[in-house]
């Protein structure tokens, strides 16, 4: 069984999958997941599988590929190639009110769907109005920062939070 995540190419090559001493093609396809996009579910006759696969669900899928050689003899025994794709985790945007001096603590793994161990990288988005930001790449599941607000205007702080994808959180204070 392979393994990839969803949105990466899954690269196989099916030359290495047999042992004959003459001239093998193939033929194959993947069966239709409807959760999964780009897998070939039409009968291909390349001696690799080069399929970009995109999980569409929550939960991880798994594509099956029915893979048949041939020599010039006749037809082999059909072999199953499965893929298992992974989620991506998905971030969902988020704003909270703060007053200045108070300290935000926000736990990032609240924000995002479709994970287990993820490991979040985060820094805010230098603002002028505010002095104390964490302008730095911080590796932490938690964002804990004091905003001290140096106007008397709202400001807002963003903060880019990189695990597999990317989104923001913003902060008005």
């Amino acid at each position: 069984d392979e393994e990839i995540c969803s949105g990466d190419t899954f690269n196989y090559d099916l030359i290495n999958q047999v042992t004959s001493s003459t001239t093998v093609t193939f033929e194959w396809q993947a069966i239709d997941n409807s959760e999964v996009f780009g897998e070939t579910i039409t009968t291909s006759s390349a001696n690799n599988i080069n399929d970009t696969l995109i999980n569409n669900s929550n939960t991880d899928q798994t594509v099956t590929y029915v893979v048949t050689p041939t020599n010039d003899c006749n037809s082999g025994t059909p072999f199953i190639i499965e893929v298992l794709v992974k989620t991506l985790p998905i971030g969902i945007p988020d704003s909270i009110e703060i007053c200045s001096g108070e300290t935000l603590t926000y736990n990032l793994q609240n924000q995002v769907t479709n994970t287990s161990d993820v490991t979040f990288q985060w820094q805010a988005i230098e603002n002028s109005g505010i002095s104390t930001e964490t302008t730095t790449l911080t590796t932490s599941d938690i964002i804990n920062d004091t905003l001290i607000n140096d106007t008397n205007a709202d400001q807002i702080v963003n903060y880019t939070v990189f695990t597999s994808v990317s989104f923001i959180v913003s902060e008005l204070i």
